[in-house]
This record gives structure tokens, sequence and C-alpha cells, in this order.
């Protein structure tokens, strides 16, 4: 009896041991769009999964108790089914901050990590524009200026430069965005600093988009500016 408990037991270590040699990477192809239902759903050979620019969906249970670790999530993606990582504990989705899906990640308390060293972000520093006393016109809210930390060490692992862009959202009352490579950010970081012109004379609210793409990755964030008017 012991020794049938022995083999089992042996039999049971054998088959984890053969599983977790044959987990691998997976890329899938760049023409496929959707991951049907439950497609890889108890799939224990993978480990990464790699999902192509321009899948639009992944559908019910699709990686559902799986030994997927590690997967990107595209900022093609227009449906991600609820239960599409059911009991897949150990993944860690990697999606483009501040986009759609690195939203769905997140409420749905997925663990998001670049483990990447190429990866990066931006953050605001510092308010741009004054309050304007002469016209009676306050900012009840800023602008900010953005900056890449540790730009000297991601430059070593990616192609050419940060590409900036600035615009508009909605309303603009007439005002104009724009942005300059700024020196202020310190040794290491790259920021620009965004400056509107032909500001508004009266009460309302512009939204500037910040966008920054660098090496394939894309990131943004929106900054509001309230002008309130008074009287003098």
């Amino acid at each position: 009896m012991l020794r049938k408990v022995i083999i089992a037991l042996l039999a049971v270590f054998l088959v984890f041991l053969f599983e977790g040699a044959l987990a691998a990477t997976l890329t899938l192809p760049e023409s496929l769009e959707t991951i049907e239902a439950s497609a890889f759903e108890g799939d224990r050979s993978l480990d990464e999964v790699v999902l192509p620019e321009g899948i639009v969906s992944i559908r019910s249970r699709a990686f559902a108790d799986s030994s997927v670790t590690a997967i990107n999530l595209p900022v093609s993606l227009q449906e991600i089914a609820d239960d599409a990582f059911d009991d897949a504990s150990a993944v860690r989705i990697q999606a483009v901050t501040g986009s759609e899906q690195y939203a769905w990640a997140v409420e749905h308390g997925y663990l998001l990590a670049f483990d990447d060293p190429e990866a990066y972000d931006f953050h605001a520093q510092r308010a741009a524009f004054e309050d304007n006393e002469s016209i009676g016109l306050y900012h009840e809210a800023w602008i900010r200026n953005y900056q890449i930390d540790h730009y000297d060490e991601l430059a070593g692992h990616r192609t050419g430069e940060p590409e900036w862009s600035v615009a508009i959202e909605g309303n603009s009352y007439g005002a104009q965005v724009s942005y300059a490579i700024g020196e202020w950010a310190g040794e290491g970081s790259q920021a620009i600093d965004v400056s509107i012109s032909n500001e508004p004379t009266t009460s309302c609210t512009i939204s500037v988009r910040v966008t920054c793409a660098w090496g394939g990755e894309t990131i943004s964030g929106v900054c509001t500016l309230e002008y309130v008017r008074t009287s003098l």
C-alpha cells in the first residue's frame, strides 16, 4: 500500500516537472484579431504570452486556470471578457499607462508591473502659469510641465528620441498650446515646458493632453486649467 502511494506521488511530481519544463513564451500571429472563448483554458504549457498589435477581442475564459504568468494588452484591444483570466492567479499584465487596457487590469485587480528596464513613465513637475491680475483672471488649477525620469539610462536601451505632443481637447476658447524641451528637469531627465498663448479673458476650463511616444510605447495624461474671472 505504501509503495503504491509513493509511486502515485512520484508520478504527480514528474507531471508537474514535465509541464514546468515545457512552459515557454507563446507569440501569437500578427493576423490574429480574436482569442476565442476557452482557447487556452487549463493550459499548463504557457509562461509568457505576447499578443500582437491589432488584436481586438479576448473572449470568455480564454486564459482561465492557465499557467500564464505574463501577458501584454495592446491598445488595439476593444473587448476583454471579465473572466478571461479567472483562476490564473500568477498572471502579471502589462499595458500602456493610462490606456483603457491599463484601467481594465486595475479595475479587475490584476498586478501591473513593468519588469522591463526599458519601461518609463513621466509625471507633472511644476506649475507653468501665473495669475493675470490686470484683467482679474486667476488660474484655479495648473497646467504642469512633464518630465521623463532616468532619461539618460533609458536612452541607452531605446532607438530614437521621445516624440512629444500637446493638444487642447474640446473647446479651446481661442487659446493655443505649445511646448518646448526644458532644461529644468535635472541631470539624467528630459522635460517639456507646456505653455498657452492667447489665454481666454472669460471664465472657462481648458483641458490639455500631453503625450509621449518612445520605443514603441505611448503614454499620455490630461491636465485641466480653470480660468475664473473675478471683479477688479
